[in-house]
């Protein structure tokens, strides 16, 4: 029995499933690899056999990997409300008059997931008009398609509100079981944030770089200047915060939404902008104005 027969026989039960067509490609491709290989010495057949078992364990990895990135999404945020985890443009009825903000927002998202450029985004304006909901999709849309693109990239949700709630904790002097807690998950966020250092050898230069892998390429501030501001906290967020902005690589992209405007968040964390120009971008097509506009809704179920 001939090699095409042998793979023949192999795929009758799964011919129908993948089409006759897709079958009889895939033994022309056995059999192509079966005559390459009769071709080679027994020194190179063996090294064809190491070389696939090394692809095929690489590939096994890199899967591994990009669904490691998917997950730090719902592992790694910092959310007070997990749901919004859940919402997307598919999950939105604009009225006409907001279709713009909608429209721009999937502009975003598509360059985003590309990964093609990056940046500071800003949302701002009322409450209820859909900073939080258009943010969700934007990111839900990034870790969803953006392995469809180039690569996938890891996304980051925090809530405002939260690393406040967190701040007192991880940077007071606090301890207990509380605190302890609330700087385990600031460790955690961060060490997403950070990715990995690798170092690794440059022929080009003769000596190991070091170069940061799987950190987190967009993160989301949510709700900016929602959080506790009272005595004491107002400092500790701000460092909290600083402490974030530090270590977001320099290639990564922030989304920050917020029912006050640039100015006024400037005013209340800054004068000097030196917390608010890490967050904030003068780009008017990387800004979205939302006041005066018509709350969105949900589709309904």
């Amino acid at each position: 029995m001939g090699m095409a027969e042998v793979i023949s026989n192999h795929l009758v039960g799964g011919a129908s499933k993948m089409g006759a067509a897709q079958a009889k490609e895939f033994v022309r491709i056995g059999i192509e690899k079966t005559d390459k290989l009769k071709t080679l010495s027994k020194d190179e057949q063996a090294k064809w056999f190491v070389q696939r078992d090394i692809d095929n364990i690489r590939n096994y990895h890199e899967k591994d990997r990009v669904a490691n990135k998917k997950r730090k999404l719902y592992t790694s945020s910092l959310l007070t409300d997990w749901d919004i985890l859940g919402l997307t443009f598919d999950s939105f009825v604009p009225r006409p008059e907001s279709m713009a903000h909608v429209n721009r927002a999937k502009k975003w998202a598509k360059v985003l997931a590309q990964g093609e450029h990056h940046g500071r985004f800003v949302m701002f304006g009322t409450a209820g008009t859909g900073k939080s909901w258009l943010s969700a999709s934007i990111a839900n849309y990034v870790n969803t398609y953006s392995s469809a693109y180039k690569r996938q990239q890891v996304v980051l949700y925090l809530s405002a509100a939260r690393i406040g709630d967190l701040a007192k904790l991880v940077k007071s002097n606090s301890f207990g079981k509380e605190a302890e807690s609330a700087r385990k998950q600031w460790q955690v966020v961060m060490d997403a944030v950070k990715g990995r250092q690798i170092k690794q050898f440059d022929p080009s230069v003769g000596h190991d770089i070091s170069f940061r892998q799987d950190f987190a390429n967009l993160i989301v501030i949510d709700d900016l200047g929602r959080e506790n501001k009272s005595g004491s906290n107002a400092e500790h967020f701000k460092s909290l915060m600083f402490d974030l902005l530090d270590a977001i690589h320099k290639d990564a992209s922030i989304i920050v939404n917020s029912n006050y405007t640039m100015a006024e968040l400037s005013s209340m964390y800054d004068n000097d902008g030196a917390l608010t120009s890490r967050m904030f971008t003068t780009k008017q097509e990387q800004i979205l104005d939302f006041r005066s506009l018509p709350m969105f809704r949900a589709t309904e179920n």
